[in-house]
């Protein structure tokens, strides 16, 4: 190479990086700009609101630094309009958001993995358990609701130990994620979730039990028959048995038919009448009379008219 030659390729070195940083700047001013235009509330934008989001997304990974460095707002139409982004993206963000989990902190790290909760991946569950214990409460309840969304068995373990959580809401959000693990394992946690003194949990935990195979529900509310599970659990699940579509051996409800809470005694007759429709009308017409609790008494009336059409013979 000449000495010009030398000349011209050192210059070219000096210069890239200055090329390099006014690309960025312009980079980051076009998705500053579309960016105020995607998160207005001005009704002059209204009509400009999706078209500006899809311009940024267009951009994909090159506009996503950006982006990420906005998680942290506190503005609620910003913080929509950067979910709309991330999920136009799509997959192609999760790289990049998972370098994030290991950069950032408190509430833009918990948006972070909320983005990751819209597009799961398994290259992000290792990154999602590094923050599962994080002190600030909303990182963990984002990183267990995006573990549960992923549904990598990596989570069981860490997802059971979330549903024992300080936080009620971080020990809700582990009901759901468990439920989404899919796996049997996590049941009796789920039970035993059934007893938490917050109602979220306890709301969370039945909801998600309501969707394990009939095999696995009946396995796991057997302790209800030995009273192996506390009071507020059993209540829980006998709540479960009366509106849902398994049939559970008489065993499993009786013990509720001669508590002291009439509210009981009806989940108790009606988890029963599936299974023994005969011994619960017995039981019903052996009951003292009038009934004072209206649950109740709705209850037996319900029952008796389902076992009225069932053993009525139509000519």
């Amino acid at each position: 190479m000449n000495t010009w030659g030398k000349v011209i390729l050192l210059l070219v070195l000096i210069m890239a990086p200055a090329v390099s940083a006014q690309a960025d700047l312009a980079l980051k001013a076009k998705v500053d700009a579309l960016f105020v235009i995607a998160s207005s509330g001005e009704l002059k934008f209204r009509d400009l609101v999706g078209p500006a989001e899809d311009s940024i997304a267009a951009l994909g990974v090159d506009g996503e630094p950006y982006l990420i460095a906005r998680l942290g707002t506190t503005d609620a139409r910003e913080r929509v309009a950067l979910e709309n982004i991330f999920k136009k993206i799509g997959r192609a963000a999760a790289p990049l958001l998972n370098q994030a989990l290991r950069e950032t902190d408190s509430l833009q790290l918990s948006r972070v993995a909320l983005m990751l909760n819209f597009l799961p991946e398994t290259s992000s569950v290792s990154g999602l358990l590094a923050v599962i214990n994080h002190p600030f409460y909303w990182v963990r309840y984002e990183a267990v609701r995006a573990l549960g969304s992923i549904g990598d068995r990596r989570a069981v373990g860490p997802i059971r130990e979330a549903l024992g959580d300080g936080d009620e809401l971080v020990r809700t959000v582990a009901a759901v994620a468990a439920g989404k693990l899919n796996d049997s394992t996590l049941a009796p946690d789920l039970a035993a979730a059934l007893d938490d003194s917050y109602y979220g949990v306890r709301m969370a935990a039945a909801e998600e039990i309501k969707k394990l195979a009939c095999s696995v529900r009946q396995r796991v509310l057997l302790p209800l028959t030995a009273g192996l599970l506390p009071r507020m659990a059993r209540i829980s699940a006998l709540a479960i048995m009366a509106d849902d579509s398994c049939v559970y051996p008489w065993s499993l409800p009786a013990f509720g038919l001669n508590d002291s809470d009439p509210a009981v005694v009806a989940y108790a007759l009606k988890a029963a009448f599936k299974a023994a429709p005969d011994s619960v009308m017995v039981r019903i017409k052996a009951m003292p009379m009038p009934v004072e609790s209206v649950f109740l008494r709705q209850t037996m009336e319900e029952l008796a008219g389902a076992y009225e059409k069932k053993t009525t013979v139509h000519p």
